[in-house]
């Protein structure tokens, strides 16, 4: 499980299988190796913060510790981004879903509408319409 103090190399020898090696992403990374996972996370260029946190939920979410889940959702700032998170990753907790929810309830009304009328309900909630989400 990685948490916030796991050491940061563990999460690089964990990607380091997944990651797009052209990308040159993992030779970025490596500037991160020494720190802990929170470290490296507020480490990262804010304008590149929220894309990753969005990759790492959905791609290694099911080996987030439950304070590293918070803390990378805390640079999800946009509510589409927040919307589809919300929507498509399973392993998130009650309270990660709130916060998500948070971010995005209001302020994207035809998305939830959309998603409220397939679902043919007034409560809208992630983990029973995982299986419907990509007819929207």
């Amino acid at each position: 499980m990685i948490k916030l103090n796991t050491p940061f190399i563990e999460f690089y020898k964990l990607i380091e299988e997944t990651a797009c090696k052209e990308s040159g992403a993992l030779e970025y990374l490596e500037q991160f190796i020494g720190k802990t996972m929170g470290e490296a996370i507020d480490a990262l260029p804010e304008d590149s913060r929220e894309s990753w946190s969005v990759w790492a939920l959905r791609t290694y979410c099911d080996v987030l510790g439950d304070g590293a889940r918070k803390h990378i959702i805390a640079h999800v700032e946009d509510p589409m981004a927040a919307f589809i998170v919300y929507l498509r990753i399973r392993e998130l907790s009650d309270a990660d879903d709130a916060i998500l929810r948070s971010k995005f309830e209001g302020k994207l009304p035809r998305a939830e509408r959309e998603l409220a009328d397939v679902l043919n309900t007034s409560v809208v909630r992630r983990k029973v319409i995982t299986d419907v989400s990509d007819r929207l």
